[in-house]
């Protein structure tokens, strides 16, 4: 079933209500996410057949990624859930940078019920937003630019941000949840203050004549998470890996590494050129034997 608190916050196409119009009975995970709001059955799109569960959220004033794994803590989840904002304040990035929720584009949370050999996979699960994000980008943008992965978790298309992602996981005894978070400008590049980090961003619709529709960037990114799960299930961490590391952009660009804080520190942490990507994410210099596997990287040349 899909849930949303505000049809019209949403394209039809996404959140038509269902004959009835009546208000639904909320189940304790809608009622965990969106406290006190009614909530009405609609039918989704085609593509997202197979998701059986659903929300859709107008403006939330908090993560929903951290709402969704808090909701879930003494609860496990039985079945894969989405949930996805149409706009709001809560969004945030990695360490809690905020992002800056538009309407029109995606900010998507998504929860996926693990096997222990899953959860104790460690730093390498941090890859599989970020591939996800980059298989739904080339079914979206098939003669657009290459999306690519600007280390650890940015999305970049035509050397700007077009997104991020975030990763989160919980053990428990005999399984667990993966959570992964997911926030793509698809018609908007939202308002943002350029630094070393991010010297510019865009949206889709600056690729394209017209902008993919929410709904077909949904069933895209839910596909695409369908198809690397049952990947990761079936053959491991191999292909996940292979596939970041074809897709990021920084392997043989010289960079530096700075400190993850909001304050501007004198120097980087280091500085060169990468060679390569560990198989726990780390970020691997020339020349250098540390593996560097924290801080916010900075390209160096263009």
């Amino acid at each position: 079933m899909i849930l949303c608190d505000d049809p019209a916050a949403f394209p039809a196409v996404l959140a038509t209500p269902v004959p009835d119009g009546a208000p639904v009975m909320v189940n304790d995970l809608w009622e965990a996410l969106v406290p006190g709001r009614t909530a009405h059955a609609v039918k989704g799109p085609e593509a997202v057949a197979g998701w059986e569960t659903g929300f859709l959220v107008a403006a939330p004033d908090h993560s929903q990624f951290d709402a969704l794994r808090d909701a879930t803590a003494t609860s496990p989840l039985k079945e894969r859930v989405w949930c996805l904002a149409a706009a709001g304040t809560g969004c945030r990035g990695q360490h809690g940078r905020s992002w800056q929720a538009v309407t029109g584009n995606l900010h998507l949370s998504i929860g996926l019920p693990a096997s222990p050999r899953i959860t104790q996979l460690g730093a390498v699960l941090n890859a599989l937003p970020a591939v996800v994000a980059c298989d739904a980008l080339v079914t979206l943008l098939p003669d657009g630019p290459a999306p690519a992965i600007k280390w650890v978790n940015d999305l970049w298309l035509a050397g700007a941000k077009v997104g991020g992602v975030l990763t989160g996981v919980r053990q428990r005894t005999g399984g667990g949840e993966v959570f992964l978070g997911l926030g793509l400008n698809v018609s908007v590049t939202p308002f943002f203050i350029v630094d070393r980090f991010t010297p510019r961003a865009t949206c889709l619709g600056d690729h394209v004549p017209q902008p993919p529709g929410l709904a077909e960037v949904l069933s895209a990114v839910l596909q695409a998470t369908t198809n690397r799960w049952e990947e990761l299930d079936r053959s491991g961490v191999a292909p996940l890996l292979a596939a970041y590391r074809d897709a990021c952009a920084v392997i043989g660009r010289r960079v530096s590494l700075w400190p993850d804080t909001d304050e501007t520190p004198a120097a980087p942490l280091a500085a060169g050129r990468v060679a390569g990507i560990a198989d726990d994410l780390g970020l691997v210099l020339e020349g250098q034997e540390e593996i560097l596997r924290s801080g916010r990287l900075a390209l160096d040349e263009t």
